[in-house]
């Protein structure tokens, strides 16, 4: 009989995985007094390169590059709006970690990719995305291959199931102005953890 981990169990499975990855302590990139509960690739990624569109405010679109407003932060994040558990879980725990920031929430962005583009239309992507976050922008491949591309700059996967679920990389990574992003959190981060990484971040990448 064939057997199914559940996705809830598959996240945390991703996350304990990446810890195994190429990654570098996250404190040694950072102030030894202001460790990071992040992981930090080694070497760093660079996905300013990747370009999809928003269709945050139109249906048709508008150009968007993965790469931060200066002295600011992206959060992006791959998924889909049927996920039954691991998009709302990490979606409110962006949530709550933006809203712990107070005024330095409005330097930080957050970006949807969605893994699912024949169910999730503009209009879906913004009333799901909307419940968590305000003016985050929605990014909806125009095919499969625009959405590998972007897939293979994050080294993420996506990978549909029958029935329609899909299992997919949970991971949120921040970005900075020049595409490079500074540090991923795993599945099942706090929202506590999430926010005290960004504070140090955003000293980071102040101008």
């Amino acid at each position: 009989m064939a057997f199914r981990t559940p996705t809830i169990v598959r996240g945390v499975l991703v996350g304990l995985l990446l810890s195994a990855l190429p990654f570098a302590c996250a404190a040694c990139g950072s102030d030894a007094s202001e460790p990071l509960s992040g992981m930090v690739r080694t070497p760093k990624l660079h996905v300013g390169s990747v370009h999809l569109s928003d269709v945050a405010v139109t249906d048709t679109g508008s150009p968007f590059t993965i790469r931060a407003r200066p002295g600011g932060l992206l959060l992006v994040y791959f998924g889909y709006t049927t996920c039954p558990d691991l998009c709302p879980t990490t979606m409110a725990a962006i949530r709550s970690a933006r809203a712990e920031l107070g005024q330095d929430a409005q330097r930080v962005d957050v970006a949807f990719i969605t893994v699912d583009r024949t169910r999730d239309t503009p209009q879906v992507l913004r009333a799901f995305v909307g419940k968590f976050v305000s003016g985050a922008h929605l990014l909806r491949p125009a095919n499969a291959a625009q959405l590998a591309v972007a897939q293979r700059a994050f080294l993420v996967t996506a990978n549909e199931q029958p029935g329609g679920s899909i299992d997919h990389s949970s991971t949120v990574a921040a970005i900075d102005a020049s595409g490079t992003v500074l540090l991923e959190w795993p599945f099942g981060i706090s929202a506590a953890a999430m926010t005290h990484d960004l504070r140090v971040l955003l000293k980071q990448v102040a101008t």
